[in-house]
């Protein structure tokens, strides 16, 4: 089972939500207070049963961070990650993490959208022997 926790200043509901990620799943409304006393209102969306890389980023990452201007999400994949989506290794290869420093991120992910589609371009550093 996948978890993914979001915070987002467009005001959304679990409907709405509901009605963006569009995969059967339970979305849980939650109260976070982060270690600086801020207190941020979120969502937890539950994902039931497996889902394909490219369909977890086409069905449910991309529509939910272009429709609610999300920059990152919290994941938990049960027994496998638990982190930031941005570094979720198998989704994406690289620290993509706005809060990550500068030289954690050795590859470049490039997501290209237009008004019908999104997708997913990684290219990784060139290496050289020698």
């Amino acid at each position: 089972m996948i978890e993914i926790s979001i915070s987002s200043q467009v005001p959304t509901s679990p409907h709405i939500i509901a009605s963006i990620v569009k995969v059967e799943c339970k979305i849980t409304e939650n109260v976070t207070v982060n270690k600086d006393g801020k207190i941020r209102q979120g969502y937890t969306i539950e994902i039931m049963g497996d889902i394909p890389t490219e369909n977890f980023l086409n069905e449910i990452w991309f529509p939910l961070r272009s429709a609610l201007k999300l920059e990152c999400a919290r994941i938990h994949e049960h027994g496998k990650y638990m982190g930031c989506i941005l570094n979720w290794p198998g989704m994406f290869t690289a620290n993509r993490c706005v809060h990550a420093l500068p030289t954690d991120r050795n590859t470049t992910l490039l997501l290209e959208e237009n008004v019908n589609s999104t997708k997913m371009v990684v290219t990784k550093p060139s290496t050289s022997i020698g």
